[in-house]
């Protein structure tokens, strides 16, 4: 069984419907295709019927023209959620973007003395998403060329007379947008576009995986970025990029990928999703997730509304005090009251919608929160967890170095807890569960001389990771935290820059004292984000939003268990619809 997964038709830059790509796909046997329509998906709702009725598995998608460092690139976007808000207005940018840039080249070619009308061009388009086949084809049927070929040598080719530039988002603006749309990012036709030294970045902001097979590749190529992708722990997806016949011929069918790949991007959709279904607290009834903060939430704000038929300033007061109850701040929480306060102003009871107006407000406050890991430009990056005893430091050094192994990086863990034999132990059987080294000196060892140790290790071993276990102290206590500052000292003398992150981890349950211990260390030794752990624990979730707000310090993971695999890369979106979730 095979499958192609890059395919246009006639809502972009192809000439093909979609009932007529869909019944070439059964004609050649194809047991799955993907629309990839440029910068749309509205070609996605016809395709659907139009693939069940030939018997053929249909993956809605899109292709969007994004940039790295000078360079072109297009994604691939794989199981989007084509009724998503936010991707239908990035589209409908995308879509105006084309259609001005077609008014331009149109402009040009008539400075040329060839009157070529532009409403020609989006007649033939017919479609929200042209492009410069579009204005060949209207040049080659006004006769003013002899065939689409002739068009672009003699025109539309980058550096002829009426080629005009793309716009082009970054290429993390795309892959977030992808994302956050429910689909896989995909590098396609890496062959032709020859930016491999750019693909171990875009692995690293998110990149899902490369289109290995394409009619352009030829099997070595092909080759080469499969062994790239497994390199990379990326999915190998492949298509023709057929737009219609290309001598006579439809290109569909050409490149056939083996089903089993489809299999693996369902599977990595599905895994995602289940990481998205936890964070939302959608585990089946069980008190995992967010659930505890969410259930008390949104319980409290629907009494409070739901009582009062009118928005009074005793409901006002009712619904700040739950609000702060969970710890989301005073200024978070008074912004969420401003904005309900307004939307009862201008809209009225009936138009109230408080969860979506504190959703939005937190989302807007966790706005510039950056989650992404640092690494180190080259060699090894090196990660400090600090905190006080009892947050869950050791157990989240080992969560976090498998999460990084997941990602295909090879990890070293420091045990420079030597004030507890127990921490020792501890780290060294995480060590041996999840396979990861662990460097550790005796109990009572200098911390900084396992520190220095480990670096020492960790680069002759060429790793790209060495997550440092520090003791757990209080931030009250000053030698404590001298010994720290010490062991940061001793890092940075071995390799300079390091540690690149320094990591406090903060126990949720601790609620506003968690806000405390953050001003302290980031005193003490300079912070560059947080992990708040034992969230499945505690109706006080809302600190997160609270921490972030008033430090600035951005939270780059959140703990919602005890299994190796319950350390989540923070999304921002995902929390303020996990905190105000309402259930059926």
């Amino acid at each position: 069984m095979f499958a192609d997964l890059h395919l246009h038709t006639s809502f972009s830059d192809g000439t093909y419907t979609p009932e007529e790509l869909a019944a070439q796909a059964g004609r050649v046997g194809l047991q799955a295709i993907a629309l990839t329509d440029h910068d749309t998906v509205e070609g996605c709702e016809r395709m659907v019927p139009a693939c069940r009725s030939a018997g053929i598995e249909f993956i809605p998608a899109s292709e969007l023209t994004a940039e790295m460092e000078g360079h072109e690139i297009h994604l691939l976007g794989y199981f989007l959620d084509t009724a998503n808000p936010t991707l239908l207005a990035e589209l409908a940018k995308f879509q105006h973007v084309r259609q001005e840039r077609i008014r331009e080249m149109v402009s040009r070619i008539n400075e040329l003395g060839i009157p070529l009308p532009v409403d020609d061009v989006f007649t033939l388009a017919n479609c929200r998403s042209p492009g410069r086949p579009h204005v060949a084809r209207a040049l080659t049927e006004g006769e003013f060329c002899g065939s689409i070929d002739e068009a672009f040598e003699r025109y539309l080719k980058k550096g002829k007379p009426a080629w005009v530039p793309k716009f082009k988002m970054s290429a993390q603006q795309g892959i977030a947008l992808i994302h956050q749309a429910g689909g896989l990012a995909v590098l396609a036709h890496p062959g032709l576009t020859r930016v491999d030294e750019l693909i171990p970045k875009l692995a690293e902001a998110g990149l899902d995986g490369l289109e290995c097979l394409h009619t352009k590749h030829t099997n070595s190529v092909a080759e080469q970025y499969r062994a790239l992708a497994a390199r990379l722990n990326l999915l190998v997806t492949g298509g023709s990029d057929c737009h219609g016949t290309t001598k006579g011929k439809p290109l569909i069918g050409t490149v056939k990928l083996p089903y089993e790949y489809v299999e693996k991007l369902k599977a990595r959709v599905t895994e995602r999703a289940s990481d998205r279904g936890f964070l939302l607290a959608r585990t089946g009834g069980s008190d995992g997730g967010l659930q505890k903060t969410q259930k008390t939430l949104v319980h409290e704000i629907k009494r409070i509304v739901t009582l009062s038929p009118r928005l009074t300033g005793t409901t006002l007061e009712d619904l700040e005090a739950a609000l702060l109850a969970a710890d989301l701040g005073t200024a978070t929480t008074g912004q969420i009251i401003a904005s309900v306060r307004k939307a009862y102003e201008t809209q009225g009871r009936s138009g109230l919608a408080v969860f979506e107006i504190a959703q939005q407000e937190v989302e807007k406050s966790l706005g510039s929160n950056n989650a992404a890991l640092c690494k180190a430009p080259s060699g090894l990056t090196v990660v400090s967890i600090v905190g006080v005893n009892g947050t869950g430091k050791t157990t989240t050094s080992a969560k976090l170095a498998h999460l990084l192994q997941t990602k295909k990086h090879a990890v070293l863990l420091a045990a420079c807890d030597t004030f507890r034999a127990a921490a020792i132990e501890q780290i060294k059987v995480w060590g041996e569960r999840l396979k990861v080294p662990v460097i550790a000196g005796e109990y009572g060892a200098d911390p900084a001389a396992v520190a220095h140790d480990a670096v020492v290790a960790a680069q002759a071993r060429q790793a790209d990771y060495l997550l440092i276990d520090t003791a757990g102290r209080l931030h009250t206590k000053h030698n404590l935290m001298q010994e720290l500052q010490k062991v940061h000292r001793i890092i940075d003398k071995k390799l300079p820059g390091a540690p690149h992150e320094t990591l406090l981890v903060l126990d949720a349950t601790t609620g506003m004292n968690a806000l405390n211990q953050a001003r302290e260390f980031n005193k003490t030794v300079a912070l560059t984000g947080l992990v708040v752990t034992k969230l499945d624990g505690t109706s006080k979730g809302g600190v997160v939003v609270a921490i972030q707000r008033e430090l600035g310090l951005p939270i780059k993971f959140i703990g919602l268990g005890e299994k190796p695999d319950d350390l989540h890369e923070f999304d921002a979106k995902q929390f303020a619809e996990a905190l105000f979730l309402v259930k059926e």
